[in-house]
């Protein structure tokens, strides 16, 4: 029986042994807080900044990454209560495209939050307060505001209303597959997206794995589908903000052939 052939991926290493050592510690503490402990980040706290500095490790800048953003309309698998942060990527003012926010707590109609508990409201306003004093102790105007072009769609991953290649970007953030427990449902979840993924778009992925340690290449169903048709880069943390916003996890990005 032929062996079979491995995803090809390439590694983009961190080489400071010091900064990779605690980020392998945050990452253990994290998965402790996720696993044992069931507590979830809360999605409020994911301002643009956050997206740059774990989801884009290829952009050098903010404006590189909105040149990535700016070829198309972008989903945000799980998209949690982003909708109700201003300072999120999601109610960031965009040059070209959409963003689409997919969560079962979003309501269905266009931007419109729906559900959210007492809780998520007290994040909300925190993170918002401390947004706002950040930018005021750099003597610089707090920036506050609500999209009214992009969409909060409630959905379920598995089955997403959205026609076939319409997103040139798909994001998650600490949703797929860290939290998705059922190996079906990861690909059934997989296909969904890489159905709703466009030719040569990306899917970026921060964690890389389940909370338990399994990555999406343990699926054989889910590793075959990317080795025919992705490239495969996985990303390790770099720099403070790098490693306090993805808690010592890496990124992966899959780029889609033809």
């Amino acid at each position: 029986m032929t062996p079979e052939v491995e995803p090809t991926t390439e590694h983009h290493q961190n080489t400071n042994p010091v900064y990779m050592f605690c980020a392998e510690r945050l990452r253990r503490f994290h998965d402790i807080f996720a696993n044992d402990l069931h507590i979830r980040m809360p999605s409020t706290a994911r301002t643009r900044l956050m997206y740059k500095r774990i989801l884009f490790p290829d952009c050098e800048t903010m404006e590189q990454m909105d040149e990535v953003l700016h070829r198309g309309d972008t989903l945000d698998a799980g998209s949690g209560t982003t909708i109700n942060n201003p300072y999120s990527l999601y109610n960031h003012l965009r040059e070209s495209g959409k963003m689409v926010g997919v969560d079962l707590r979003n309501a269905e109609v266009k931007g419109g939050p729906d559900g959210f508990t007492i809780n998520d409201s007290i994040k909300a306003r925190l993170i918002n307060a401390f947004s706002d004093m950040h930018s005021l102790l750099r003597f610089q105007s707090a920036k506050r505001g609500k999209s009214d072009s992009n969409e909060a769609v409630k959905a379920d991953l598995k089955s997403m209303p959205f026609e076939d290649s319409s997103f040139s970007q798909i994001l998650s953030v600490y949703c797929y597959p860290y939290w998705i427990d059922d190996e079906i449902d990861r690909e059934i979840i997989f296909s969904e997206l890489d159905r709703v993924l466009e030719p040569k778009g990306q899917m970026r992925f921060c964690s890389d794995r389940h909370r338990l340690g399994r990555t999406l290449l343990d699926s054989g169903h889910i590793r075959k589908s990317i080795r025919d048709r992705y490239k495969v880069d996985t990303y390790d943390p770099r720099g403070y903000g790098g490693l306090a916003d993805s808690m010592g996890n890496k990124t992966l990005v899959l780029t889609k052939n033809n």
